[in-house]
């Protein structure tokens, strides 16, 4: 039994070779800056502390969807009551996080391509938004370096 030829060519795309391949893998680390300023040193993390790994599908020449991992402290401060008083509470986590990806590229710029990233995920703690707004430096086919800026917003609950 033959199968469909649009499912052939799907499978054949994932595992393709070429220039621009369906599937790219991504590793990341970034640095750290809290907004308000964080009074806390994050906890002790591990190797994976600050960093992440996407896997992106190219859908088109400047569409791609996937999933990301990583890891990074959080600042969070906020104020609870307990019997009656009210307290402020500060804590810096080191939170482990995934999410849905969907990136935009801008093509046909040379080596450098602008992109545009969103993902939306979670954490143990709450729901988790991050813009990523960088360009893509390809000196190569197989070898791309990436810089740019990267934002999150963690929502979580405090009290029931």
């Amino acid at each position: 039994m033959a199968l469909p030829e649009s499912s052939t060519s799907l499978f054949s795309n994932l595992l393709s070779f070429n220039d621009e391949p369906a599937l790219t893998v991504e590793i990341r680390n970034t640095a750290s800056e809290s907004f308000p300023n964080a009074t806390l040193d994050p906890a002790a993390g591990s190797l994976l502390n600050n960093k992440s790994i996407t896997l992106l599908y190219s859908l088109s020449d400047n569409q791609s969807v996937g999933i990301e991992f990583g890891q990074e402290p959080f600042f969070q401060r906020f104020e609870a009551r307990n019997a009656g008083k009210r307290y402020q509470y500060e804590q810096m986590p080191i939170l482990s996080w995934a999410g849905a990806a969907y990136r935009y590229s801008l093509s046909d710029m040379g080596p450098f391509n602008p992109f545009g990233q969103f993902v939306l995920g979670g954490t143990r703690l709450g729901v988790l938004g991050k813009l990523v707004v960088g360009v893509n430096y390809a000196p190569t086919s197989s070898i791309h370096i990436t810089a740019g800026i990267d934002g999150s917003l963690l929502s979580y609950p405090v009290q029931n």
